[in-house]
């Protein structure tokens, strides 16, 4: 009798181990081995995962009650093998012996079933299971062909082809529009492409597409995040490209700059912080980009957050010049060492103020964008007057929805349809600008034009080189709402070079202007109260 492995693992006596025409051959129990033993893991893994985090004590007997199943059904298994191997060698092959006639002497004439070997066994079983795929599809197809939905869809077919005209199976995996229309297009261009580019432009031309995007639900999507996931590509070679991308900029910031720190402080004896302090930067914002960087680098998580009360930037660069970055450099004479030192802090702490002021105010900026214009609200509703009272003066709102709205820009009989993409934000900036210059302000409206055109919230992310050239104290919402005043004034300069031949312009004009003003804002020397509108159509 052979020894089977029990479910608790011990070795008792398995009923179902002989077999009912005599002792297992070799190919048999070595079969049943495996399969003990991959019973034997499934069960080694269930106790451990059965034992709770921390308790060292289950652990311990767990690891013993494993180590006794293993050594058991090793010992059993070398026993059963050798039992089996002496078994094969005495007794003759099964196969063979049932042809053989039972005589000492066997005929010579007598043929011999040869045995099949474990390959042809495989191949005869995959060949079974072919035909038994072939006839299921065989099955399948026929069902298919007396569908309900298969005949509809022949009967268009007929109906169609008297027409010259076919359909074209489109696969529904989520881009079925794109793929779609990449077929109307004859090919020139990929539904993944299409999809691509419709969502760039939908990104790129967020104030418009707003006031038209619901959720799921059939709210309206205003929210930032929101509007991320309705634009996400899903496209997966992009993610990877990302990815990739991310990587590179890890192994640049953390690895390439280590090892360039590391050279230039042996050649220069300066720290990275004091080589940017230090050196002649021809525009102010090159000096403030270079510290922004290092702060981002900095080992402090908090520093690496401009995470910081604004006003403490000189108690900040304090300690960070003298906890991360010391200054490298010996001068002659301690009092010299001294000054040179507090100047390095000086520079430091003016960089951070700039920083800090500038991140402050696109959090002012975004809290004012995300206040919805109330129709409800006695605050609102007052700006709303106010601004009408300054473009109007001599001409009296008989009523709050009025078509007289149009005469100053806006689309319909009640500007609060205007302000969905910008907020309270919007409104502020035209009340701004009317203020600001109330004879260009009349006369950039007069244009006919939707007066809430989001240009610098559009590019806010690029407006810090133009901040940190020309203002060195804190900023506030005035400093913003001036770039809006002069980023309009350039606009319709802009407009009026253009000689658009109707309104539809707008939009290709607006996309051009803003591609240029990016262009410039990312130069180093970015001065918007320098820069012309000549410059821009160059």
């Amino acid at each position: 009798m052979t020894l089977s492995c029990s479910e608790d693992g011990s070795n008792e006596p398995c009923d179902g181990a002989v077999l009912a025409g005599g002792p297992e051959s070799l190919d048999e129990v070595l079969a049943r081995h495996k399969k003990e033993k991959k019973d034997l893991q499934g069960k080694i893994m269930a106790l451990k995962k059965a034992v709770p985090k921390g308790n060292g004590k289950q652990k311990k007997q767990v690891t013993e009650e494993v180590a006794r199943l293993e050594a058991e059904i090793k010992e059993r298994h070398a026993q059963e093998l050798a039992a089996a191997e002496a078994n094969n060698a005495s007794s003759p092959d099964p196969d063979t012996a049932a042809d053989t006639p039972e005589t000492d002497t066997p005929s010579p004439d007598a043929e011999v079933a040869p045995k099949l070997s474990k390959a042809q066994k495989r191949r005869e079983k995959k060949l079974e299971e072919s035909k038994r795929r072939d006839a299921l599809n065989k099955e399948a197809l026929v069902d298919a062909l007396t569908a309900p939905r298969t005949r509809e869809k022949q009967a268009i077919n007929r109906i169609l082809a008297n027409r010259n005209m076919q359909i074209y199976d489109i696969v529904p995996d989520g881009d079925c529009l794109y793929n779609a229309l990449a077929h109307q297009l004859s090919g020139s261009s990929s539904g993944e492409k299409l999809r691509t580019l419709a969502s760039e432009y939908i990104e790129g031309n967020k104030l418009d597409f707003l006031p038209f995007l619901t959720t799921a639900d059939g709210d309206v999507v205003e929210d930032g995040e929101a509007f991320e996931d309705y634009c996400l590509k899903g496209n997966l070679a992009s993610e990877a490209m990302d990815m990739l991308n991310e990587f590179v900029e890890y192994l640049r910031i953390h690895v390439w700059r280590y090892i360039y720190d590391y050279l230039m402080g042996l050649l220069t004896g300066q720290s990275s912080l004091e080589r940017v302090l230090s050196r002649n930067h021809r525009f102010l914002a090159s000096k403030t980009s270079s510290v922004e960087f290092l702060l981002t680098c900095s080992s402090d998580s908090r520093i690496r957050a401009f995470d910081w009360e604004l006003g403490d930037e000189t108690l900040e660069a304090e300690g960070l010049m003298n906890d991360e970055y010391p200054p490298l450099t010996m001068k002659p004479t301690t009092g010299e060492l001294d000054e040179y030192n507090a100047d390095l802090k000086r520079q430091l702490a003016d960089a951070m103020k700039q920083i800090k002021g500038y991140k402050k105010l696109c959090e002012d900026v975004e809290e004012r964008r995300s206040i919805k214009y109330c129709s409800d609200s006695e605050v609102h509703e007052k700006k709303l007057m106010r601004l009408w009272d300054l473009l109007m003066p001599d001409d009296e709102l008989d009523k709050r929805i009025s078509k007289k709205w149009q005469m100053i820009g806006f689309q319909g009989d009640d500007p609060a349809t205007d302000f969905r993409g910008m907020g309270l934000l919007g409104l502020e900036q035209l009340v701004f600008l009317a203020q600001y210059d109330e004879d260009r302000a009349k006369n950039m409206l007069s244009l006919s034009l939707h007066p809430v055109i989001g240009f610098p919230f559009a590019i806010a992310g690029l407006l810090k080189n133009h901040f940190y050239n020309n203002i060195r104290g804190p900023l506030t919402m005035d400093n913003f709402h001036q770039i809006y005043c002069r980023i309009f004034t350039l606009f319709c300069d802009y407009w009026n070079i253009a000689h658009p031949t109707s309104v539809m312009m707008f939009n290709p004009i607006k996309e051009r202007f803003i591609k240029k003003m990016e262009e410039y804002l990312r130069l180093e020397s970015a001065n918007l109260d320098e820069l012309t509108v000549e410059e821009l159509c160059d």
